[in-house]
C-alpha cells in the first residue's frame, strides 16, 4: 500500500511540475515583445519553422527562438506556417505571431511568384486571384500602352530607346511583394523598375553586337524577342542557347523560323495541340507563313532565357522538336528531323 502511495505521489509531483513549465511556456508565448510600431517581414516560400524562428529573432520580434518553436508545435502549427509578407504590429507575442503565420497572409500584402514565360494576360489573371488588384482590366490597359506612352508614365530609360507597340516582354518575371488593392500603374511600375535593373543592363550593352555563330546582327528589342521564343520552346538554359543558334541559323540562310510557341501564342492553344490549319493563320505572329522574327515578344522572359538570346550556342543545326519527356533533339538536315520525328513523337 505504501508503494502504491509513494507512486501516486510521484505522479502528483510530476504533474504539478509539468503543469506549471506548460503555464511557463504559455506565459511566455503571451508576452508582449518589442517596442511599438509596425513591421513587415516576409518569409519566402520553402522557409522552415527554424527558419522563421530565426527571421522573428533577426527582426526582434521574439527573444527565444527555441520558445517560439516548442510553442508552435504545442499549438499544432508548427506545420501551418505560411509563406506571405506580414504586417506586423509591436509589440507582439509569440502566440499571436504563431496564429498570424499559421493563418496566412494578413493586413493586405500579397508575395506574388511570377514565372518565366507568363504573358501579360496570364500575369493579370494572377494577380487578379491573389487579390494584388480588383480587376485585371486596368493592368491590361497599361500594359497595352506603346513604350512610347508608357515612357511619358513611367519614365525608364528602355521604354525611350525601345520603339515597341506594348509592354509584353517587359514585365519581368520574378517575386514581388504587393499591397492589396495597387493600382495598376502601381503595380506594373515594379515589373518595369526590376526590367530595368537585372535585365536591360544586358540588353542594352549587347544591342547589336555579333556573337559567335551568328553573322546577323540583334536590336535589344529583336533580343527580347528571341529570348520569349526561347522561353516558351524549351526548358533548360543549355537547349535555350542551342536553339538560339538555330534560329541564327534559320535567319541567316532566310528560312521560315516555324516556332510552334508563336503559333501558340496566337491561338491560346499548347505547343502540342497545334494544328495544320492552325499554321495558315493570317498573322505576323506566325512563323510558318512570315519570314523573320515576330513583330513582339510573346512572352516576358527570365535572365536564362535573354541570357541564351545574346549569347547563342554556334552549331550546324537547322531543326529541333521535343519529345514527351521535354527532351530536345537536334537535327542538321530535314530527313534527320523527320527521323527524329517518327522516333521521338510517337
Amino acid at each position: 500500500m505504501r508503494f502504491f502511495k509513494n507512486i501516486f505521489l510521484v505522479l502528483i509531483i510530476l504533474g504539478f511540475f509539468i503543469t506549471s513549465i506548460l503555464g511557463f511556456l504559455v506565459y511566455q508565448a503571451h508576452k508582449h515583445n518589442g517596442e511599438f510600431g509596425t513591421k513587415i517581414v516576409i518569409i519566402e516560400q520553402g522557409t522552415s519553422l527554424s527558419g522563421i524562428a530565426n527571421l522573428f529573432k533577426k527582426e526582434e520580434l521574439i527573444l527565444n527562438r527555441g520558445l517560439f518553436i516548442v510553442y508552435a508545435f504545442l499549438n499544432g502549427k508548427a506545420s501551418k506556417m505560411q509563406a506571405g509578407v506580414y504586417e506586423i504590429d509591436t509589440p507582439v507575442s509569440i502566440a499571436d505571431l504563431i496564429t498570424v503565420v499559421s493563418g496566412g497572409d494578413i493586413n493586405g500584402f500579397a508575395l506574388v511568384t511570377i514565372p518565366e514565360g507568363f504573358t501579360s494576360e496570364q500575369i493579370a489573371q494572377k494577380l487578379e486571384a491573389e487579390e494584388v488588384l480588383e480587376s485585371k482590366i486596368e493592368f491590361l490597359n497599361q500594359a497595352s500602352l506603346s513604350t512610347a506612352s508608357a515612357y511619358d508614365i513611367y519614365k525608364y530609360e528602355f521604354l525611350n530607346k525601345i520603339s515597341a507597340s506594348s509592354l509584353e516582354g517587359f514585365l519581368f518575371p520574378d517575386t514581388y511583394e504587393f499591397r492589396k488593392g495597387e493600382s495598376a500603374v502601381e503595380v506594373l511600375d515594379k515589373f518595369l523598375k526590376n526590367f530595368d535593373k537585372k535585365a536591360w543592363v544586358f540588353l542594352r550593352s549587347a544591342a547589336g553586337e555579333a556573337t559567335d555563330g551568328q553573322a546577323k546582327k540583334f536590336t535589344s528589342y529583336e533580343y527580347l524577342i528571341i529570348a520569349s521564343l526561347l522561353e516558351r520552346e524549351v526548358q533548360t538554359e543549355q537547349d535555350m542557347k542551342l536553339v538560339a543558334g538555330v534560329l541564327a541559323n534559320r535567319l541567316n540562310l532566310d528560312m521560315l523560323l516555324q516556332v510552334d510557341a508563336t503559333l501558340a501564342y496566337i491561338t491560346n492553344k499548347q505547343t502540342g495541340q497545334i494544328t495544320n490549319q492552325d499554321k495558315l493563320i493570317n498573322s505576323l505572329f506566325n512563323t510558318y507563313k512570315y519570314s523573320g522574327l515576330p513583330p513582339a515578344p510573346i512572352a516576358n522572359s527570365g535572365l536564362r532565357a535573354i541570357n541564351a538570346a545574346l549569347n547563342p550556342q554556334a552549331n550546324n543545326y537547322l531543326y529541333y522538336l521535343s519529345d514527351k519527356n521535354n527532351i530536345t533533339h537536334f537535327a542538321e538536315t530535314l530527313e534527320e528531323h523527320i527521323r527524329n520525328k517518327a522516333t521521338y513523337l510517337k
